[in-house]
């Protein structure tokens, strides 16, 4: 599969748009480890909300006291943590223009 390809080489943008391709294309029954991987890419992207809702798929694709399903319960509680970790820090003003971080004052 080309997503796996790309995540093994850190491109987890196109990781993604191959595993959202791959579940576009499937959409009748997507395994829950193709949800799994998907949230996995999401998380190596900063985009938390995204990699939960895909480990949540993940959790309904799988039949409980599966690896599978505890993989996904583990990986979506991993990542409401890192979510809630994210929201608790300080962020930065960018000027619209440069994008560049601005001096709090």
């Amino acid at each position: 599969m080309l997503a796996t390809v790309a995540s093994k080489q850190h491109n987890y943008r196109r990781a993604i748009d191959e595993y959202n391709a791959a579940i576009a294309a499937q959409q009748e029954r997507v395994d829950a480890v193709v949800w799994l991987r998907l949230a996995a890419a999401h998380d190596k992207t900063g985009e938390y909300s995204l990699g939960i809702a895909a480990a949540q798929k993940a959790i309904a694709a799988s039949e409980p006291g599966t690896p599978a399903r505890e993989l996904a319960e583990r990986e979506n509680t991993r990542l409401k943590a890192l979510a809630a970790a994210a929201a608790m820090r300080p962020v930065e003003k960018q000027s619209e223009d440069s994008r560049a971080p601005v001096p709090r004052q």
